[in-house]
């Protein structure tokens, strides 16, 4: 997968640029129950809840730079606690 930010080719299973840390998927987040799914997806491929789209900010980890879904106070991908 190719870095829109940089350029670097990446293995297509990266999430995130070798070189620049860019985010590569763009991936929606699930405000229920915090799965990932694809950008297109209208209802979540784990629990069925219906995707909102930017209506509530998401948090980001400061550590690993994840997408959080509002309401959750560690970070789903590395267990850091976030920022307000």
């Amino acid at each position: 997968m190719k870095c829109k930010k940089c350029g670097t080719v990446n293995l297509e299973a990266a999430k995130f640029c070798k070189k620049c840390g860019n985010r590569l998927i763009t991936n929606l987040l699930c405000s229920n129950c915090g799965n990932e799914n694809p950008p297109d997806a209208t209802y979540c491929n784990q629990c069925g809840f219906r995707i909102t789209r930017n209506k509530t900010p998401q948090r980001i980890c400061q550590s690993c730079g994840y997408p959080n879904p509002p309401g959750i106070e560690y970070c789903i991908i590395c267990n850091q606690k976030l920022r307000v």
